[in-house]
């Protein structure tokens, strides 16, 4: 089973063979994938969490500032 979120090139989550966790992204003339094991996923949640909190503050910062 995967899951894609969409809208834009989306990203789509997938189990691999080797029951590891993999991200794919299709654009337009290139393929990108992440594949990451089981124990990885809590600490990418983690790092994901704290770069979409400081890219909404530097958004906010920003929208301030204009």
């Amino acid at each position: 089973m995967t899951w894609k979120i969409e809208p834009s090139f989306g990203v789509e989550a997938f189990v691999t063979a080797d029951f590891r966790i993999g991200l794919k992204q299709e654009q337009p003339g290139t393929d990108q994938t992440l594949i990451f094991s089981r124990d990885e996923i809590p600490g990418l949640i983690e790092i994901l969490k704290s770069v979409s909190k400081e890219a909404d503050e530097l958004y906010e910062q920003e929208a301030v500032n204009e």
